[in-house]
C-alpha cells in the first residue's frame, strides 16, 4: 500500500483493520464493569428496604398511635386543669399606655355675632349662641312695672330700648369656637360700647348686686331712669 519515497525508501503504513478490534474489546470491558456496578448497587437496595408484602399493618398502626400521643397532654382527657397565670409586668414603663387626659375645652375668644335679636332686655341670641349679659339681671318682655301707684309694661319698653341700641349691629363677645346648647354671661360690645354698661347705665337692666355695675344701677335707680321711672307719655 505504501508508495515510494522520493528517496527511494518505503514508507509502512498502519491498516485500520488491525486497530478497530483493540478498541472493540476496550468497550466491552468498560461496558461489563458498569454492568456487574450496577448490579451491586441495586442489591443493596433490595436488602435494605423491605418488600410491601412484608410490612406489618397493625404494627405501623401502633406505632402511629404512639406518636400522636406524644407532646403535651391534654387536660380534657388526662383529668388535668387549666391554670390561669398572673399577667406579668411590663419589660419597660415605656410600653405602658399613658392614662387619656381629659380634653380642654377650646378657649373663648372675641367673635363677632352678626345679626343678634333680643327677646328681653340683657339677652340675645346670634349665630347660634344664646348670651346674657354679665353683671346684669335682665328683664323679661312681659315684666310690669309699678310707679306712682300704676302698672306700665316696662318689660316690652326695656326690650325696645335695647333693640334700637342694638339696631341690628354686630355684638363682638368672648366665645368658644363652636355654639353649644347652655346659655353664655359674658361682656359684650358693640363697637366702643359695653353692652351690659349700657343698659344698666340708662336704667332698662338691673345691676347684679355683686357685679360691676352695682354702683351705676344704684344711680340709675336713683334719677329714676328706664324701668325705675314714669312710663313714657
Amino acid at each position: 500500500m505504501g508508495r515510494p519515497h522520493r528517496l527511494g525508501q518505503p514508507i509502512a503504513m498502519v491498516g485500520l483493520d488491525r486497530i478497530a478490534p483493540l478498541f472493540a474489546l476496550v468497550g466491552i470491558v468498560l461496558l461489563s464493569a458498569a454492568i456487574v456496578a450496577t448490579g451491586q448497587h441495586l442489591a443493596q437496595l433490595e436488602s435494605i428496604t423491605p418488600a410491601v408484602e412484608d410490612i406489618d399493618i397493625d404494627t405501623m398502626d401502633a406505632i402511629d398511635g404512639d406518636a400522636s400521643t406524644q407532646g403535651v397532654p391534654d387536660p380534657m382527657t388526662s383529668g388535668g386543669t387549666y391554670q390561669r397565670l398572673e399577667a406579668r409586668a411590663p419589660l419597660s414603663e415605656l410600653s405602658v399606655p399613658e392614662p387619656q387626659r381629659p380634653k380642654r375645652p377650646a378657649p373663648a375668644r372675641l367673635t363677632p355675632l352678626y345679626q343678634p335679636v333680643a327677646h328681653a332686655s340683657g339677652s340675645f341670641e346670634a349665630m347660634g349662641y344664646r348670651i346674657t349679659l354679665a353683671g346684669t339681671e335682665m328683664v323679661q318682655g312681659d315684666e310690669n312695672c309699678s310707679y306712682g301707684g300704676s302698672q306700665w309694661p316696662c318689660g316690652a319698653r326695656a326690650r325696645a330700648a335695647f333693640r334700637a341700641f342694638l339696631r341690628g349691629r354686630a355684638v363682638t363677645c368672648p366665645v368658644p369656637p363652636v355654639p353649644g346648647a347652655e346659655e353664655l354671661s359674658v361682656d359684650c360690645r358693640v363697637g366702643h360700647a359695653n353692652v351690659g354698661e349700657w343698659l344698666v347705665e340708662n336704667g332698662w337692666v338691673r345691676a347684679a348686686a355683686t357685679g360691676p355695675y352695682a354702683a351705676l344701677g344704684e344711680r340709675a335707680k336713683a334719677s329714676r331712669k328706664g324701668i325705675f321711672g314714669p312710663p313714657p307719655r
